[in-house]
């Protein structure tokens, strides 16, 4: 994802253990992604209300959702309502056959449009699963007004 980023683009993950943290930024370092690319240490829930006050986050283009399936609703209505997300932000979600309250959330909001993906499950597991897609349309639910680009 680093790669082909703008010159002036910015990639934050957010990594619970502290451990897998400094393996993580130390690998992408090694890279030479250190400058676009920030392990934040933390859960979604605490990070995603200061995006806009510690990483100077206005806007995200992209959400990739993979880490525990329950939260995937709270974190997207999270990010809706501080503002985050612009007309033509893409979300994704893996693993949404173990969110299907994500699925349900997003593919009934008239401020998607949605893709699902199917695929088949990790760690050679025999059933399916897939990740779905969202591109937010721009319609801020919450004061009834548009977000511009």
């Amino acid at each position: 994802m680093a790669q082909n980023m703008p010159t002036d683009g910015k990639l934050i993950t957010v990594e619970v253990n502290p451990k897998s943290a400094e393996i993580a930024q130390k690998i992408i370092n090694r890279a030479g992604f250190g400058d676009k690319v920030t392990v934040v240490v933390g859960y979604t829930e605490d990070i995603i209300p200061e995006l806009h006050h510690n990483y100077n986050i206005e806007t995200l283009d992209m959400v990739f959702l993979d880490h525990k399936e329950d939260a995937y609703v709270p974190d997207l209505q999270r990010l809706e309502k501080g503002g985050f997300l612009h007309n033509g932000s893409v979300v994704f979600a893996d693993n949404v056959t173990d969110a299907m309250d994500f699925s349900k959330y997003i593919r009934n909001s008239n401020n998607y449009v949605c893709k699902f993906y199917e695929g088949s499950r990790q760690y050679g597991a025999r059933d399916s699963d897939g990740m779905e897609r969202g591109i937010f349309k721009g319609a801020d639910m919450f004061s009834g007004e548009t977000l511009g680009l």
